[in-house]
């Protein structure tokens, strides 16, 4: 039974999210990327991540993507978001369901928003490469649907 999309997000959770793969190289010492989680103008809430325990899945999420160049996806562990502290901010995770998603489970970190890469521009970086950092714990390669 998967747990309601609209339930807060609980520490015990992990979080998928949808790279590019222009963002990940399995050659280099850190395989992820900083702008697999750089927001963009429509990251008003933050930046997008899916909850396993309301369904999602990597292949649902490669599959609902709209790059080219196809996906990777990283799983992160909340309790581990939780723990990074940047210049006083710490990011959280929140539920933040949409009625017209694909992919169960949407939520937001919503520290890491187009706000704070307009407003600070620095401290929305590191957040990025911590994130990054904890990415390339686990990434998987998902081959695009039909391959």
């Amino acid at each position: 039974m998967s747990k309601d999309s609209k339930a807060p997000v609980s520490t015990d959770e992990e979080v998928l999210r949808r790279i590019p793969r222009v963002y990940y190289n399995s050659s280099f010492s850190t395989p992820v990327q900083v702008n697999a989680f750089r927001p963009t103008d429509q990251d008003i809430d933050g930046i997008s991540v899916f909850r396993q325990a309301c369904g999602a899945t990597p292949e649902a999420l490669v599959a609902s993507g709209r790059s080219a160049s196809g996906y990777v996806v990283a799983i992160l562990k909340v309790q581990e978001i939780l723990d990074i502290k940047v210049d006083g901010i710490r990011p959280t995770v929140v539920a933040t369901p949409k009625s017209d998603d694909t992919v169960p489970g949407h939520a937001s970190i919503p520290e890491l928003s187009i706000q704070l890469k307009t407003s600070n521009k620095a401290v929305c970086l590191k957040l990025q490469q911590q994130l990054a950092f904890l990415a390339c714990k686990s990434v998987i390669e998902v081959p695009p649907p039909g391959a």
